[in-house]
């Protein structure tokens, strides 16, 4: 019978067991760790920006749903009006005037300085409909503004970068105080 000498330290000579390794060294877990916060630094800003993008789409959306009622309105002469259960609403809104990202306003008969046409002006304030928003975004406003049957202007004191294509940045003074 032949009997083998076997080293102190598996895997170190020709006659060592084999070691199974179990878990990770500490080395592995901090590049690990290291390699997770440089995607959470560069992946959270640009979550967010898409976010606010799509909130902000959603309320333009929602609110341009009320077109088609204010020209239907107009066409046959009825006030455009957002309570429920009145001949003039306009199709969007609920019982307190609120969309999902919302508080909706109507500004009827806006007499413009520029060619004196009066106009109806849609408002949306975010953050004041059923869900929450974005802080970068909340209290801002978003303005449809009538200027001709079937044509309407976007107009928002959201910044730029989150506004969808068509929509146009103006100050807040402008959005707050002026309708035209």
């Amino acid at each position: 019978m032949v009997f083998g000498i076997y080293c102190a330290f598996p895997n170190a000579g020709d006659g060592g067991f084999p070691m199974n390794q179990k878990g990770f060294s500490l080395i592995e877990l901090m590049i690990v760790v290291a390699i997770v916060g440089v995607l959470a630094a560069i992946g959270i800003p640009a979550y967010q920006d898409h976010v606010i993008r799509s909130q902000v789409s959603s309320a333009v959306m929602e609110l341009a749903a009320g077109q088609v009622g204010v020209d239907n309105n107009k066409a046959i002469r009825v006030k455009p009006l957002l309570s429920l259960g009145n001949p003039g609403h306009i199709g969007i809104g609920s019982a307190d005037k609120k969309t999902t990202f919302c508080l909706l306003d109507i500004v009827n008969d806006v007499s413009c300085a520029t060619n004196n046409v009066k106009k109806e002006v849609l408002i949306c304030t975010m953050g004041g409909g059923t869900s929450t928003v974005n802080e970068n975004v909340n209290g801002k406003k978003i303005k449809w503004l009538r200027t001709g049957p079937g044509r309407w202007q976007c107009e928002s004191d959201v910044d730029a970068n989150y506004l969808p294509t068509g929509c146009v940045h103006k100050d807040t003074a402008t959005i707050t105080n002026g309708h035209c």
